[in-house]
């Protein structure tokens, strides 16, 4: 009787894993990551989430950065983003643009990445979307088939 009948940590999750393995090429801009299926929207239910990535990093040439961040529903950096385009322009979040992974060779990497959007409005309605970029060519994320699928968490804390 403590508990409701379905308890989850999340106010929103969703995934990306088709059934054979799909690759993201990447360039020195930002793409949106498998656009629509990483899209999340929530409600704020306090004024800090936790935004949790998961993905798999493919550089097939060495020297390689791998960049991340969140947009609004309006591709905008999200703390700068238009409220009414899900962005937290009025918060306190600090830029979502994180320098994330080096590959000085050929690298398959597994990356598991947290940002925390803060200052939020209870009950105002979010939009998260996370993109990729390089600083060079011959660099890609994947998910599915034989690789890990790509995650995203939004957790009230």
């Amino acid at each position: 009787t403590l508990y409701p009948n379905y308890v989850s940590p999340y106010l929103a999750h969703t995934s990306y894993d088709p059934s054979g393995s799909t690759a993201k090429s990447l360039t020195t801009s930002y793409t949106t990551m498998y656009s629509p299926y990483l899209s999340t929207t929530f409600i704020a239910r306090g004024a800090s989430v936790e935004v949790q990535i998961q993905t798999y990093n493919y550089s097939i040439s060495s020297n390689r950065w791998l960049y991340l961040r969140l947009v609004d529903d309006d591709d905008a950096e999200w703390s700068g983003g238009d409220e009414g385009d899900g962005g937290g322009k009025n918060t306190t979040t600090r830029t979502t643009e994180r320098t994330i992974h080096y590959a000085d060779e050929t690298d398959k990497q597994p990356i598991n990445f947290t940002w925390v959007l803060t200052g939020l409005s209870d009950g105002t309605e979010y939009i998260v979307n996370p993109q990729a970029k390089t600083s060079a060519t011959t660099n890609y994320l994947y998910a599915g088939g034989s690789y890990a699928p790509n995650i995203i968490k939004i957790i009230q804390i």
